[in-house]
C-alpha cells in the first residue's frame, strides 16, 4: 500500500515526504516521536488509489497532544487541532 500522510494543526496543512513512511507503523512511529519531543501535531493517512476520483482513500489519523498519541479513525479533524 502506498501512502500519503498529512500533517493538519493549527491551520497548518503539510504533505510529508512519501519517501518516510512505507506502513502505518512508521506513521505511528512518526507520531511517538512528535509526542517525544513536545510537539502538538495531527497526521491524516491516506491510501493513494485509483478507486477514488481524489486518487487518495482515508485509512486513520494519529492525534499528538500533550506527549499523548491517540489514533483517531475518524475522517474529521478534532477540534483542538484547529
Amino acid at each position: 500500500m502506498r501512502i500519503r500522510v498529512y500533517e493538519q494543526h493549527k491551520g497548518g496543512n503539510i504533505i510529508l515526504p512519501e519517501s518516510w513512511f512505507t506502513t502505518l507503523n512508521t506513521v505511528q512511529r512518526h507520531a511517538s516521536y512528535a509526542a517525544d519531543v513536545g510537539s502538538d501535531s495531527f497526521y491524516r493517512v491516506f491510501e493513494l488509489t485509483d478507486a477514488s476520483p481524489t486518487g487518495e482513500q482515508f485509512v486513520t489519523a494519529y492525534s499528538v497532544l500533550g506527549g499523548k498519541v491517540t489514533e483517531h479513525k475518524d475522517v474529521t479533524i478534532p477540534t483542538a487541532h484547529w
